[in-house]
This record gives C-alpha cells, sequence and structure tokens, in this order.
C-alpha cells in the first residue's frame, strides 16, 4: 500500500471512531420503584456491568437520595455508582454503574424515603 494511500486509510477509520459515540455500547436498565410513600427498586448484578445507566422511575417527586444495598453483603466492594441524580423534576433517578464481570449472584436494591 502506498503512503498516500494507507494516510488516506488512516485518516477515515478516525473520523469512523470519532462518529461512534463512547456510550453507544453502554447499556440502560430501567426499573418502576415498587410502593407509595417508600419505594425500592432492585437489579441484577449478574455478569457484571459496564458503564450501564440504571433508571429508576419514582411513584412522585419528593425523595431523598437513595439509600443502596447489595446482597450478598460480600459484593461491597465489586460495584462502583457515579453520576447519580434526580431527572425529569424528580420523578426519575438515574445513576451509572460499573461492576466485575466474574459476579454469579447478586443484587443492588435502592430504597427511596420521601423528604417530608
Amino acid at each position: 500500500m502506498t503512503a498516500p494511500r494507507l494516510a488516506t486509510v488512516l485518516v477515515l477509520a478516525c473520523v469512523a471512531a470519532a462518529a461512534v459515540p463512547a456510550t453507544a455500547a453502554a447499556k440502560t436498565v430501567t426499573k418502576t420503584c415498587k410502593g407509595t410513600s417508600t419505594c425500592t427498586a432492585a437489579f441484577s448484578l449478574r455478569g457484571g456491568a459496564s458503564n450501564e445507566k440504571l433508571v429508576i422511575q419514582l411513584p412522585g417527586t419528593s425523595f431523598r437520595k437513595p439509600r443502596v444495598s447489595v446482597s450478598p453483603s460480600s459484593l461491597k466492594g465489586a460495584y462502583s455508582l457515579t453520576h447519580g441524580k434526580f431527572q425529569l423534576g424528580g420523578s426519575e433517578y438515574t445513576v451509572r454503574l460499573n461492576a466485575v464481570q466474574s459476579i454469579r449472584r447478586g443484587t443492588l436494591t435502592f430504597r427511596f424515603t420521601p423528604t417530608g
């Protein structure tokens, strides 16, 4: 392959890579929070997660940030949650999950309580 042709191929490869968003491979999992005043939403950790977006639909708009628990408790260091925030006027909570792939079974539970 000649140098000009190789340069063209490299430029095209770079343009194609830039056109694909970094989060294109990220998965989104949506759950509805169960309960009215206090509600919970549970997500499986089986098989891990890589920058997975968790969306929790809430029954109202006046909730505190969630308390998060993991079962079994031995998984406490096997996952991380980042960028947790309320959206859509507070009726939805989103967070990014990363978890190790070797998890065979495990559940991450979010518990929301009212602000007032």
